[in-house]
């Protein structure tokens, strides 16, 4: 009875490890196909934990194969900013309460705002109409005098 009860958890122990083992050979993660050859990469590149494959020459063709920056790449790309002028903020914690109103706008990721400059940078996830911005900051009672992509 014991040597099954010992069975029963190496097997459970080992199925995940097995599984990984399958996706990575299957070139569903980790390095697809091998330390060589694979990707982007020429002959001479290693696998890496974390990445497809990373060169490990100097004729690697430069491009990214870090799935992570890939992704961080991705997603700057789609974001885009958008300066506001406002007037009628005198101090920081004027600042602050456009900086809130504006992160609550759907489709702003950040608000940089500046009360020296009479300024807000928004970084956009995707597009957001000039009218909603313009609606936010104004419904906290300050002027927007222009938006500029």
């Amino acid at each position: 009875m014991g040597n099954i009860l010992v069975a029963v958890i190496l097997i459970a122990l080992l199925i995940p490890a097995v599984k990984s083992s399958i996706k990575h050979f299957k070139g569903k993660g980790g390095c697809r196909g091998g330390s060589a050859g694979c990707g982007d990469c020429p002959s001479g590149s290693a696998c890496t934990s974390g990445s497809c494959c990373a060169c490990t020459t100097s004729t690697c063709s430069g491009k990214s194969n870090d799935i992570s920056e890939i992704n961080t790449q991705k997603k700057d790309s789609l974001r885009m900013t958008k300066t506001i002028k406002i007037e009628g903020m005198m101090c920081a914690h004027c600042e602050k309460h456009v900086k809130d109103v504006l992160e609550k706008v759907s489709g702003v990721v950040s608000a940089a705002v500046s009360h020296e400059n009479g300024s807000a940078v928004v970084t956009l996830s995707s597009p957001v109409d000039d009218a909603l911005l313009k609606q936010a900051v104004e419904g906290a009672d300050y002027t927007v005098t222009a938006i500029e992509q």
